[in-house]
């Protein structure tokens, strides 16, 4: 769809009406290129790859921001304490 070629196919298969349109006709019968199966594959590792390290990514936030309402809950409270650490003395 990106290649130079689908947009003219497009443009040429628009019905010059008030809104353009395009049949499922006119659609099924475009030129439209696929990548090769190999490149396919990469393409669906590479994929695979990134969700999985959203979902690392994800569940690491979901920790840090449980962490966060703990502390933000502890902290003014006195349960947990901030050491000082001014001048190398604590």
């Amino acid at each position: 769809m990106c290649s130079p070629r689908f947009p003219k196919q497009l443009t040429d298969s628009l019905r010059a009406t008030g809104i353009p349109m395009i049949s499922q006709r006119q659609l099924s019968a475009m030129f439209i290129t696929y990548p090769a199966p190999e490149e396919q594959t990469r393409i669906a590792e590479m994929l695979e790859a990134f969700r999985s390290q959203f979902r690392a990514h994800q569940s690491e936030l979901v920790k840090l921001q449980n962490l966060k309402s703990g502390l933000m809950t502890d902290l003014p409270t006195g349960r947990v304490r901030v050491p000082l650490t001014t001048g190398g003395k604590a």
